[in-house]
């Protein structure tokens, strides 16, 4: 049986997503690059921003599920008391599943997705860490993956920085 992966996050990647093709963006007319984020424009209003932030959830959980299965990712159980535990790469009591092994074994129910930032946590980052300048505000959508390896999360890492549907804007 393995062990589950380390609890503590090891960096974390904020950039943002410009659809779910992989190809080289193109070229607008006022300058920018269709699909992408322009940060000469940025949207300086939180309801704008979570609903791009709705729209672009879905798409962007199935980048980060193709990435954890490409680099042996693991994510955070719902906590699921009776999880199979026949399987090496099931700690779904332990908090934990391996990605691959939860779409092998039909098991992806068990992975607890998160929820867009509460809109009063939000607003309280906004004010307090950053002056009121709503476009700050990177993790609205957010997801997470955890490796036992560092080796697997720098395939990961590998993999996002070679996604051209992305512009990598902090890694931490």
């Amino acid at each position: 049986r393995k062990q589950p992966p380390p609890r503590r996050r090891q960096s974390l990647a904020i950039f943002s997503w410009g659809g779910d093709k992989e190809e080289e963006p193109s070229a607008t007319p006022g300058g920018g690059v269709a699909g992408m984020v322009d940060p000469s424009n940025p949207v300086t209003n939180l309801d704008q921003l979570y609903a791009q932030a709705s729209a672009c959830e879905p798409i962007f959980r199935r980048k980060v599920q193709q990435w954890a299965l490409r680099s042996n990712g693991w994510f955070r159980t719902q906590g699921v008391e009776d999880c199979r535990s026949g399987s090496d790469g099931c700690n779904g009591c332990n908090g934990f599943i391996k990605w691959a092994e939860a779409v092998e074994q039909g098991m992806e129910d068990l992975v607890h997705w998160p929820e867009l930032k509460a809109p009063e946590r939000a607003m309280d980052k906004i004010i307090q860490s950053y002056g009121g300048d709503v476009p700050r505000i990177l993790d609205i959508c957010r997801q997470s993956i955890v490796f036992q390896e560092l080796a697997d999360l720098t395939t990961c890492l590998e993999l996002i920085l070679a996604d051209k549907s992305l512009k990598l804007h902090t890694i931490k």
